[in-house]
């Protein structure tokens, strides 16, 4: 899991990868990113809005420096469960599922 820059954007800590950073980190703060889910996979609790990961994540900056650990179990169940094989997606199971599950709550 090695974080690469942006075009156009400034990368602090180019010399360390995400696991490395992710040990010393109290909080993982962004809008929408996989990184949250790397975060909450090594146990860092975040706040993050909007995504996948905002399910389980707290949107409520005046946590920070309490922020809550909700238990991430089923999350990541629920986040297994969205993934889907070649197979699954000729076969058409996948569409399906986003079709009977998805599209009527979104």
């Amino acid at each position: 899991n090695s974080a690469k820059p942006i075009p156009g954007t400034i990368f602090s800590n180019k010399n360390q990868n995400l696991d490395t950073l992710l040990l010393n980190t109290h909080l993982v703060i962004t809008h929408h990113s996989n990184v949250t889910v790397d975060g909450l996979m090594k146990g860092v609790p975040a706040i993050c809005p909007d995504g996948a990961a905002s399910a389980i994540c707290n949107s409520d900056f005046n946590t920070i420096e309490e922020p809550e650990r909700p238990d991430r179990k089923q999350f990541f169940y629920n986040l297994a469960y969205c993934n889907w094989s070649i197979e699954e997606m000729q076969s058409g199971e996948c569409w399906r599922y986003i079709k009977e599950h998805v599209l009527p709550i979104a």
